[in-house]
């Protein structure tokens, strides 16, 4: 029956009833042609055990030496041999992998289809444990088969497109995405997202330092990207010694739009950010968000480390909890010089325990403007720490800036604190001169919005407009305008 180690068929033994040689092995030639020995069914796993470069999109097949049925002598069907089967990631101990399963008509082939493609690099382990099938004799799987293999690397795929911005290079899965970071000499043309991007398998690449950012000291990002309101989920980058990390790492007089880089796990050294690490040369950041976890030195912010040389962020927000070990740590912003921050928001905690200049929206500000935000959610540092902004000099200006008082009591006079309550408020804004959806006293851009009578959407603070698209959620009261107008002089008397 065994074949693992040989043909010659030597052995036999009764193991089954015990009688035949007293359950002794004996030679096979003892009793003939019959044949005692019983095995439980032998599963062979395609890919192998130990497999690499496997395709992503594989199926797993486990092929049985002989018909099999559950532990306890029901038939294996299409409904239920899921439960029979574990599939993980890396190993047993992993999270669970979804998948769907189906046997075949003999009952000798399963065939395990992970509901999504797998991620590249990614180690997978699929096994049934002892006790859980059996042969048509009743044997049972005595101990836990299984296999661990590994997918293929990330293969660069060049887009569509010709990266002129008639005609932009478009980035449609991660494939794309990998082939920019190759492709330096091209970081001054034009790219469009033209769908999510699940990114969550740069966790494996180089060598587990993830993503290697678009944009460097020798050669910055010069381009325009248009996320057209798509993500880039799961991104990591781990690299705590390098410079200028993010997605984009250094960049030089592009234009990033409409682009959320969500569930980030970025570690990096100075000049850290969720989507950008140094933007300089009047480049511009606007409709774009971040949320997960952003990790540095110095100059690190929830969306852009530092806002440089005439450069702007407008329309943004952060949810990411951000961490630093030194100084200029923000929430959205670490840095913002000489530059424009507007119409922002971050609502992550912000630690930067031995740091100065710690704030909930941008650390440290040096000329410039910063206008019409706000930020929630804790903020640690050793001095110059601020619910709004830590720290600011060099006839910088600020416009309209609010934090949560119930989040962050310390008052260093820059912006307002202001409670819960007031932050759920839409009064609050507009009387800070806030550009609301319906309201027209404070201009028709119409920045923001805020479910005001629910509180739901963002849990009752203002959120940016473009977030729930068309939609609008506040409700204002009845507006009521007077004619003659208030302090009119010179009324004719007779005047209705």
């Amino acid at each position: 029956i065994e074949t693992a180690n040989g043909t010659n068929d030597y052995w036999d033994m009764d193991n089954i009833s015990g009688v035949y040689n007293s359950g002794y092995p004996f030679l096979s030639w003892e009793n003939g042609n019959t044949v005692l020995l019983n095995l439980p069914p032998l599963a062979t796993f395609n890919p192998e055990d130990n497999s690499t470069g496997v395709e992503r999109e594989s199926s797993i097949t486990i092929s049985f030496s002989e018909a099999i049925r559950n532990g306890d002598g029901t038939e294996i069907t299409d409904t239920n041999v899921d439960l029979i089967i574990t599939l993980k990631d890396t190993d047993a101990s992993g999270s669970d992998i979804a998948f769907d399963a189906a046997i075949n008509d003999s009952n000798t082939v399963i065939t395990v289809d992970p509901t999504s493609d797998l991620n590249y690099l990614q180690t997978v382990y699929v096994g049934i444990d002892s006790g859980y099938v059996e042969d048509a004799e009743g044997v049972e799987l005595t101990v836990l088969v299984s296999a661990t293999f590994t997918t293929l690397d990330v293969i660069s795929t060049m887009p569509s497109g010709s990266g002129i911005e008639n005609d932009p290079y478009q980035i449609a899965n991660l494939e794309n995405l990998y082939w920019m970071t190759e492709n330096s000499d091209l970081w001054d043309k034009y790219y469009i997202q033209t769908s999510n991007i699940d990114a969550s398998s740069t966790s494996a690449w180089d060598g587990g330092q993830g993503f290697t950012p678009v944009g460097n000291n020798s050669t910055k990002f010069a381009g325009s990207y248009d996320g057209s309101g798509y993500t880039i989920s799961g991104l990591t980058i781990s690299r705590p010694g390098t410079n200028h990390t993010g997605l984009f790492g250094y960049t030089n007089g592009s234009t990033i739009n409409n682009l959320g880089v969500i569930n980030v796990n970025i570690t990096g050294a100075d000049r850290t950010g969720g989507l950008a690490g140094w933007i300089i040369g009047s480049s511009t950041i606007n409709n774009c968000y971040t949320t997960g976890n952003i990790t540095g030195t110095k100059l690190v912010g929830g969306l852009v480390g530092i806002v440089d040389d005439s450069s702007t962020v407008s329309n943004c927000y952060s949810t990411g909890s951000v961490t630093g070990s030194s100084n200029d740590v923000g929430g959205l912003v670490g840095y913002n010089k000489f530059s424009s921050v507007s119409n922002c928001y971050s609502t992550g905690s912000v630690v930067s325990s031995e740091g100065i200049r710690i704030g909930g929206l941008v650390g440290r500000a040096y000329g410039g403007s910063i206008s019409y935000c706000y930020s929630t959610g804790s903020v640690t540092g050793s001095s110059s720490v601020g619910g709004i902004i830590g720290f600011g000099s060099g006839e910088y200006s600020v416009t309209g800036l609010f934090w949560n008082i119930d989040d962050f009591s310390t008052d260093n006079g820059i912006g307002t604190g202001i409670t819960t309550t007031e932050m759920q408020t839409v009064n609050t804004f507009i009387d800070g001169d806030w550009d609301f959806e319906i309201e027209t006293v404070n201009g028709t851009n119409d920045y923001w919005d805020i479910d005001n009578i629910n509180s739901v959407y963002n849990s009752g603070y203002p959120f940016l407009s473009w977030e729930n698209g068309a939609a609008v959620s506040i409700n204002l009261p009845p507006l009521a305008t007077f004619s003659p107008e208030d302090n009119s002089t010179d009324v004719e008397r007779e005047t209705n």
